[in-house]
């Protein structure tokens, strides 16, 4: 997990807050604070040998991430999806569960995905998201 979302995770209870990620092969483990938030991995990065398959091993884990995300959201009785885009992995996963659990959701962009990516997908998931998120 990086070291935002830790920095921003501390700041929240346990009852306040689930954090949903990946999992690296590579980085190292970060200092997760014992008495906040719930972490859970639902994607796995590839495999270090096999980085050239790296696209292919995330895609193959979205169903199964929604899968995992929707009961974990279930678990915990969550109210809100907050998705962050490092990856259009992460926040098609986030935008997905929002909608399977009529959920409000809030995207958050360091920046857009049309700046950083020029394919048909980011531009259906990016006008969707902008379409179906929470405005408050």
């Amino acid at each position: 997990m990086s070291t935002i979302a830790r920095n921003i995770a501390a700041c929240f209870s346990e009852d306040e807050l689930v954090v949903v990620g990946d999992r690296s092969f590579t980085a190292q483990p970060s200092q997760w604070p014992k008495d906040g938030p719930s972490l859970h991995h639902i994607i796995y990065d590839h495999p270090p040998k096999l980085w050239r398959l790296q696209p292919w091993f995330r895609r193959a884990q979205l169903m199964p991430g929604l899968v995992r995300l929707v009961s974990i959201i279930r678990r915990y009785q969550c109210r809100r999806i907050i998705a962050s885009f490092p990856t259009e992995d992460h926040l098609f996963l986030g935008y997905a569960a929002a909608k399977v659990c009529g959920l409000d959701f809030y995207p958050y962009f360091h920046n857009t995905m049309a700046e950083q990516r020029q394919n048909l997908y980011t531009k259906w998931l990016q006008d969707r998201v902008f379409c179906d998120s929470k405005k408050n």
